[in-house]
């Protein structure tokens, strides 16, 4: 899918699961032949307890908001080694829920979201997050699935899979 705009930037959830990955990757390369900015966005909370602004020293809600941005800074170097320097990044850690969070950053009608899909355990192929926005998003959203090894079901369709892959590769012509 080629999505190019004029404005507007490429949102992305950022989470280390595999499907969110995946998202990653997809975003950076929207991003790319777009040429549009890429915000990477992770929400997080402190426990409940914490939620009461009277309750919550300050330095722990910074120390949680440079945890996630940590997180998001690992995800990019576990998906593609680093923080790609062709694309203008943009890492937004708010405190919140992630479902509201990532709706509040894509607002443009011209932006994209981005979020990861997950292997369809439990017959889900969307996590609740993605749920959200896929019924509350007024900007285009695109749910990127886990790879095909992460939704199967058993071992052995894992293994079906694998050898299916090896066998298609194995007919191609070396270039």
């Amino acid at each position: 899918m080629d999505v190019t705009a004029a404005a507007g930037r490429v949102v992305v959830g950022v989470d280390a699961s595999i499907g969110g990955l995946q998202a990653l990757r997809f975003a950076v390369t929207q991003a790319r032949v777009s040429h549009r900015p890429l915000r990477a966005v992770r929400a997080w909370s402190g426990p409940t307890t914490w939620r009461d602004p009277a309750r919550m020293v300050e330095r722990w809600r910074d120390e949680l908001a440079r945890g996630a941005h940590r997180y998001v800074m690992s995800a990019f170097v576990t998906a593609l080694g680093s923080v790609p320097d062709d694309v203008v990044v943009d890492v937004a850690v708010p405190e919140g829920d992630p479902g509201p969070s990532l709706l509040g950053y894509a607002a443009s009608e011209a932006d994209l979201l981005v979020v990861g899909g997950r292997s369809a355990r439990f017959g889900r192929s969307t996590g609740p997050v993605t749920r959200y926005c896929l019924a509350r998003a007024r900007v285009p959203i695109v749910v990127v699935p886990a790879p095909g090894w992460v939704r199967a079901a058993t071992i052995r369709r894992v293994a079906h899979e694998i050898e299916r892959d090896l066998e298609r590769l194995s007919r191609r012509p070396l270039a």
